[in-house]
C-alpha cells in the first residue's frame, strides 16, 4: 500500500510539478523541482540512516531496509511511468539512488555478518565481510559522484543541486568506523597465507571488481583471470587489482606469486558474471496511423 502511494506522488511530482508548489502549470511543467524536491528528501533520508549507522542503532537495519526498497520501487516506478512526461534527468537519478541504496544494503548486512563472525573468531569470513564493506562504500561513493554531476532546472531558471556535504562527512566516518575494524582484526589475526578475494562474486558485465589479497613474504605478485595475467598494485603485504569484465559468463580468478625461488599459487575463486538488467519502455503516439515508440533502459538509467 505504502510503495502505491509512493508511486503516485511520485508520478505527480516529477511529471507535474506545478502541482507541488504555488505557481502555473505552463511555466511548472518546464521545470525540475518536483524532481529535485523527491531526490532531495531521499538523500536526507539516507544521510540520517548513516548517521543511526555511526552510532550503531539498533533500528538502522530496519531503516536500511526500508530505503532500499523505496529507491528500487522509485527506479521501477520512474521507468513505468516514464511516457507522462518524466525527464531523462529523473531517469538517471532513480538509477543512482538504487545503487546508492544497493551500497547502504551491502554495507549493513556486511557490517552485522563481520561483528557476528568477529565474535564467533571466524576471522577468514571477517575479512571478507571487511572487504565488502570497503566495496560497499565505493559504491555509495560512486554513485554521489554521479549525483552531484546532475542539476536541474527550478524555478526562474534557477539552477537546483544537491547539497551532499554532509552525506560525504558520514560516509567519511563510515570509512573510518572500517579502519577500527580492519585495525581489531589485524590486532587478532594478520593474515599469514596467500589469498585472494572478492566482494562480489556475481557482477554486471562491465562494472568495475575490485580483487583483494594478502601475499605476507612473497614476491613478483601477478594475478590470473582466465588465464591472462595482470600486475596488481602490491605494498610487500597487500595487493589489489581493479578489474572490468567484458563480457558474460563464467570467470577463474586467482594469485601467483614467488616464495624465493619458488612458484606458489593462492586459493581459486569463481566470478559468475551477470548482463545488466534493462527494461524496455513502449509509449503508444497519438497519430492517424497507430504508431508505438520504444527505448531500452538499463539498471544503470542508461
Amino acid at each position: 500500500m505504502r510503495k502505491a502511494a509512493l508511486s503516485l506522488v511520485l508520478v505527480l511530482m516529477m511529471a507535474f510539478p506545478g502541482l507541488v508548489y504555488s505557481e502555473s502549470y505552463s511555466s511548472a511543467h518546464e521545470n525540475d523541482y518536483g524532481v529535485y524536491l523527491y531526490f532531495d528528501s531521499l538523500l536526507k533520508e539516507f544521510s540520517s540512516i548513516t548517521v543511526m549507522l555511526l552510532e550503531g542503532g539498533n533500528q538502522s537495519s530496519v531503516e536500511v531496509e526500508k530505503f532500499s526498497g523505496i529507491v528500487n520501487s522509485t527506479a521501477e516506478e520512474v521507468v513505468r511511468y516514464s511516457p507522462l512526461g518524466i525527464t531523462q534527468k529523473a531517469v538517471l537519478l532513480s538509477a543512482q539512488f538504487r545503487l546508492l541504496g544497493d551500497g547502504l544494503r551491502r554495507f549493513a548486512l556486511s557490517r552485522e555478518s563481520f561483528l557476528r563472525n568477529l565474535e564467533g573468531r571466524n576471522l577468514v569470513r571477517a575479512r571478507n565481510d571487511l572487504l565488502s564493506m570497503k566495496s560497499a562504500l565505493e559504491e555509495m561513493y560512486s554513485a554521489l559522484g554521479e549525483i552531484s554531476r546532475v542539476s536541474l532546472k527550478g524555478e526562474n531558471n534557477a539552477t537546483l543541486t544537491f547539497d551532499l556535504e554532509e552525506v560525504y562527512a558520514n560516509l567519511e566516518g563510515l570509512e573510518r568506523t572500517v579502519a577500527h575494524y580492519e585495525e581489531i582484526l589485524n590486532e587478532l589475526e594478520r593474515p599469514t597465507g596467500f589469498l585472494i578475494y572478492a566482494p562480489k562474486d556475481r557482477p554486471f558485465l562491465y562494472e568495475n571488481v575490485t580483487f583483494y589479497g594478502y601475499a605476507p613474504g612473497l614476491n613478483n605478485v601477478t594475478v590470473v583471470i582466465n588465464n591472462r595475467t595482470y600486475s596488481p598494485l602490491f605494498d610487500g603485504e597487500a595487493f589489489e587489482l581493479e578489474y572490468s569484465f567484458n563480457g558474460t559468463g563464467t570467470y577463474e580468478v586467482y594469485a601467483l606469486a614467488f616464495n624465493g625461488t619458488s612458484p606458489v599459487k593462492s586459493n581459486v575463486l569463481v566470478i559468475s558474471v551477470q548482463r545488466i538488467p534493462t527494461t524496455i519502455v513502449a509509449v503508444e503516439r497519438e497519430t492517424p496511423e497507430p504508431a508505438i515508440e520504444g527505448y531500452l533502459l538499463d539498471y544503470l538509467g542508461n
